[in-house]
């Protein structure tokens, strides 16, 4: 990596978010693997429960849109849309394990992909935001990096959570502390970013 990415004064508030990034990545690949077998096992079709994956990916794509225009929006930082985003997925995270009805979790999950794509869509604008334009293939490319290790590490270890408990629930559960994890270092993150502008602001006067 650059030279000048490490003297970057946002580069630790970068690292921070990768953390955050991580957190909520290995959350969010859970339900993909895990959600139709609880279906299943809540006396739903094999048929239907596959379908709920295609739900949530067709949410998803619209949520990519909807972050992305929000982050072009001048008068919003992609901060905001990440921590609302972020947080809007703890709700159907903690709701769905407790729900039997099909139409419930179609629609627990549709909110779950759409928060989930305005996570992903506002990624490259807060990196844009943090380190800039030159920084942004080397930032991409670890976030990338680290979601790739997200999704080799999530849903294995939510699977060795229901084998443990024998309770296909616990997976989606699962979901929501990591996602309240993730928020609250995306939380960290916006306060030193803060921190760091106002330094920058003392030493232009």
């Amino acid at each position: 990596m650059s030279p000048t990415l490490f003297n970057n004064p946002n580069f630790p508030t970068f690292l921070i978010c990768l953390l955050a990034d991580f957190m909520a990545f290995t959350g969010i690949y859970i339900p993909y693997t895990h959600l139709p077998p609880l279906a299943e096992f809540r006396n739903i079709s094999s048929t239907d429960a596959a379908f709920l994956i295609s739900a949530g990916g067709i949410s998803n794509t619209f949520g990519r849109f909807l972050g992305g225009w929000l982050c072009d929006q001048p008068a919003i930082h992609p901060f905001l849309v990440t921590i609302l985003s972020v947080g809007l997925t703890i709700i159907p995270s903690f709701i769905i394990p407790r729900i039997v009805a099909y139409r419930s979790f179609i629609s627990m999950f549709s909110v779950f992909g759409l928060a989930t794509g305005c996570t992903m869509g506002s990624t490259s604008p807060l990196l844009l935001r943090l380190l800039g334009l030159k920084a942004l293939s080397q930032t991409f490319g670890l976030i990338t990096a680290s979601r790739g290790i997200a999704a080799l590490v999530g849903p294995p270890l939510a699977g060795l959570l229901v084998d443990l408990l024998d309770e296909p629930g616990i997976a989606i559960d699962l979901v929501g502390f990591l996602e309240i994890l993730a928020l609250f270092f995306y939380i960290i993150a916006v306060g030193r970013n803060r921190v760091v502008q106002r330094r920058r602001n003392y030493q232009q006067l």
